[in-house]
C-alpha cells in the first residue's frame, strides 16, 4: 500500500504542476485578448485561478466558449489550454459501462448488478485517490421487442451513480423471442458513448449469443430467426474492433456454453486489432467473479500496474 500511495501522490503532484502551467497560460491569453483589442468584459469568465486538476470541466467549457470569439493568435492559445485541461480530466477518469441483456432469463444477473454496483464503485474510489468514475448502462433485448415499441435502456456516462442505480432498479427483464438476442444493437449504443477516460471498461452480461449463424450452433427450438443478422445495425465485429482500437477492455460474463463460439470470435477480432503494448484486454469472467474481477482490474489499470488479472 505504501508504494501505491506514493505513486498516487506523485501523479497528483504532476497534475497540480500542469494545472499551475495552465493558469499561467490563461494569464498570457488575457494579454493576447488585450493586444487584439477585445473588450474587458470578455475576460471575466476566463480570468480564474488555476483549474483544479480533478474538476476542471467547467473551466474547459468556459474557455472553449470564449475561444470562438477572439483573434487567430489568441484562439490557438486557447485551444492549447482546452487540450491541456481535457488531458488532465482524462488522466483521472475511469469509464465503466455495463452492457446487459435484459430479456426474461436475465433476472438473477440484473439483480446482482443492482445489488453490487455502488459497492464496487466505492471500493475503487477508496483505492484510487482522485479518481473520477463515469458509470453508464445499456440494457438491450431483441428485434421483436423493438418492433413492439419496447425501447432499449441507454444511460449515458455520469458520476451520478444513485441516478443510474435508481433507473435500473425499475428494470424488469422481459421479452426475447428466439434464443439469440440483439447484442449488435447493444454494442452499437456502446460504441457511440462518450469514451474519454484514461481507463475504459465495457462489461458484457448475457446468457445468449448474438444473431447470425456464424456466432452459434443453435438449432430446433433454439433456432435463430435472423441467421444473417440483417437489421441494418452494422457488423458486430466492427464494434469489437472499435473497442480494441480505442483501448476499451471488454470483460464478458460466461454464463453458459451457447455463447462460446461467439466469444471465441470476439476474442480473435479484439486481439488482432488492439494496439501494440496496449494494457486493455478481452477476457471471459466466471459467473461468481464478475464484480471482484472488475473492481480489482479497474484499480490495477488505473494505477498502471500491468495487464488484467483474472484469477
Amino acid at each position: 500500500m505504501m508504494e501505491i500511495s506514493k505513486c498516487i501522490k506523485e501523479k497528483i503532484s504532476k497534475l497540480e504542476e500542469r494545472s499551475k502551467t495552465i493558469s499561467e497560460k490563461i494569464i498570457k491569453i488575457r494579454k493576447d485578448y488585450k493586444d487584439y483589442g477585445e473588450p474587458e468584459e470578455k475576460l471575466e469568465e476566463v480570468d480564474m485561478e488555476a483549474p483544479d486538476p480533478i474538476n476542471s470541466q467547467n473551466a474547459s467549457n468556459l474557455i472553449e466558449k470564449e475561444g470562438e470569439n477572439i483573434g487567430e493568435k489568441a484562439g490557438k492559445g486557447l485551444k492549447t489550454i482546452i487540450k491541456d485541461i481535457k488531458e488532465i480530466n482524462n488522466q483521472t477518469r475511469l469509464d465503466l459501462l455495463f452492457i446487459m441483456d435484459i430479456t426474461n432469463s436475465m433476472d438473477y444477473y440484473l439483480n446482482q448488478v443492482k445489488k453490487n454496483i455502488l459497492e464496487m464503485i466505492q471500493t475503487i474510489q477508496k483505492e484510487c485517490a482522485g479518481i473520477e468514475i463515469y458509470l453508464g448502462f445499456i440494457g438491450y433485448k431483441d428485434f421483436n421487442d423493438l418492433d413492439l415499441g419496447d425501447e432499449y435502456i441507454n444511460l449515458e456516462f455520469t458520476k451520478d451513480y444513485e441516478s443510474i442505480k435508481k433507473n435500473i432498479e425499475f428494470v424488469e427483464p422481459s421479452g426475447g423471442g428466439d434464443t439469440p438476442e440483439d447484442l449488435c444493437g447493444g454494442l452499437f449504443l456502446a460504441k457511440n458513448k462518450d469514451w474519454n477516460g484514461k481507463t475504459r471498461f465495457a462489461i458484457l452480461v448475457t446468457d445468449s449469443p448474438c444473431h447470425g449463424k456464424k456466432y452459434h450452433d443453435l438449432k430446433g427450438d433454439q433456432a435463430d430467426n435472423y441467421p444473417e443478422q440483417d437489421r441494418d445495425e452494422g457488423n458486430i465485429e466492427d464494434y469489437i474492433k472499435y473497442f480494441a482500437q480505442n483501448e476499451i477492455s471488454l470483460l464478458c460474463l460466461k454464463i453458459n456454453s451457447t455463447t462460446d463460439k461467439m466469444f471465441n470470435i470476439f476474442e480473435g477480432v479484439y486481439n488482432k486489432n488492439k494496439k501494440e503494448n496496449s494494457k486493455s484486454q478481452f477476457a471471459l469472467v466466471k459467473e461468481n467473479q464478475l464484480f471482484d474481477i472488475v473492481t480489482k482490474n479497474a484499480i490495477k489499470l488505473f494505477q498502471n500496474r500491468g495487464k488484467l488479472d483474472l484469477k
